[in-house]
């Protein structure tokens, strides 16, 4: 199924127009939101292209962030030596590479709570969590973003910050997350003290197996 997908004619130019339809629309970049920070990852714009804002917030999901980070980094892995890749669509992976690690660091130092875990929601106007609880899903889905940073940042220092952000999120994702007690199955939420809490952090009829865990 992979392959047929993987040669259809749409499937490059497809997904470069997805990332660079997020980039362009949910990230600051350049400063083009007045008074977010660069590399913030707006979760929801209004019918002008703004940031919306709710209840005097500009609401951020780092994990959304994190995810968006490690999917198009994985795309970008998987089309690289693609034959039929364009001289705009090789400029604008390369563009991708320098901007998608920043938006990975940037939004993981937002998000990641010492207690050990991503926050639900962050609120950019306010700069602090709005939605302190801490999904299960987010954690490797950050691991796999700082992954494949790693082999594509230029250097060492960059290199270190995406080892230790897999080295954060793997220690938190075993200590706070897996339930021994439970076939090592995990919590799927815990809370600001990263105790355990009874919220499903995603509608689990629409995605059982990945959203409960299983």
């Amino acid at each position: 199924l992979f392959s047929y997908f993987f040669n259809d004619k749409n499937y490059t130019n497809d997904g470069l127009t997805l990332i660079k339809y997020i980039l362009d629309r949910h990230v600051n970049l350049n400063n083009k939101f007045s008074g977010l920070e660069n590399f913030d990852f707006v979760e929801f714009i209004d019918k002008h292209g703004k940031p919306y804002i709710e209840n005097e917030n500009i609401i951020c999901d780092p994990g959304h962030a994190l995810e968006f980070a490690g999917l198009s980094l994985k795309f970008i892995k998987t089309i690289k030596n693609k034959k039929t890749l364009s001289a705009g669509q090789k400029e604008f992976i390369a563009t991708c590479k320098k901007i998608i690690p920043e938006i990975l660091f940037h939004n993981f130092k937002l998000g990641f709570s010492g207690k050990g875990g991503i926050c639900k929601s962050f609120s950019l106007s306010a700069g602090k969590p709005l939605n302190s609880d801490m999904p299960w899903w987010s954690l490797p889905e950050t691991v796999r973003a700082a992954s494949y940073a790693w082999e594509i940042v230029s250097t060492e220092a960059d290199k270190a910050k995406c080892m230790d952000i897999i080295v954060k999120c793997s220690d938190a994702f075993m200590k706070n997350f897996v339930n021994k007690k439970v076939h090592y199955f995990q919590y799927q939420t815990i809370d600001k003290n990263a105790k355990p809490i009874s919220v499903i952090p995603a509608t689990p009829d629409a995605d059982p197996g990945y959203h409960t865990c299983l």
